[in-house]
């Protein structure tokens, strides 16, 4: 399948955020470092790898 043009620009400039596992909330109002390992379950940087 071919991506246009236009959707990978559109793509290539956009912002995603997965906000399913409460990962803004956590960063935003629990001050939260996702690029540390946490250890309660939630997804962080290293769980990522």
């Amino acid at each position: 399948m071919d991506i246009s043009d236009a959707a990978r620009r559109l793509h290539d400039s956009a912002i995603v955020i997965d906000t399913h596992v409460d990962t803004v909330v956590r960063w935003l109002d629990l001050d939260e470092d996702l690029g540390t390992e946490t250890g309660n379950g939630y997804m962080d940087l290293p769980l990522m790898k």
